[in-house]
């Protein structure tokens, strides 16, 4: 038998069902559609008792997979409160420096 016409005897046996695709889903990676298809099943009907399961478990959707995304919070940088000073050898070295920056961009 098909998992397309899969017969339950229960609303909680159906119930049941759906959840065991919906942690196998989280497990594996894959997209919606994707799984769906693997598994024989019909997307729009999978989507429905995933929807249902959040009902019934007061949104916690019983291990159903989260977003991916992971909350981040970016604090600001520590104000400095002295500049950055950056030290340079002496000024024969910086010279000959620009010089050769010059002759290679000619």
């Amino acid at each position: 038998m098909s998992n397309m016409s899969k017969r339950f005897k229960s609303k909680d046996e159906r119930l049941q069902y759906w959840m065991e695709h919906s942690r196998n889903f989280a497990a594996s990676m894959q997209t919606l559609k994707a799984y769906c298809a693997e598994q024989k099943i019909s997307h729009h009907t999978f989507s429905y008792w995933r929807a249902e399961i959040k009902k019934e478990h007061g949104g916690k959707g019983a291990n159903l997979p989260q977003s991916k995304f992971v909350p981040v919070s970016i604090a600001p940088l520590p104000r400095r409160e002295a500049p950055i000073r950056t030290e340079l050898p002496d000024a024969k070295w910086v010279a000959e420096f620009i010089r050769h920056l010059l002759r290679e961009s000619l």
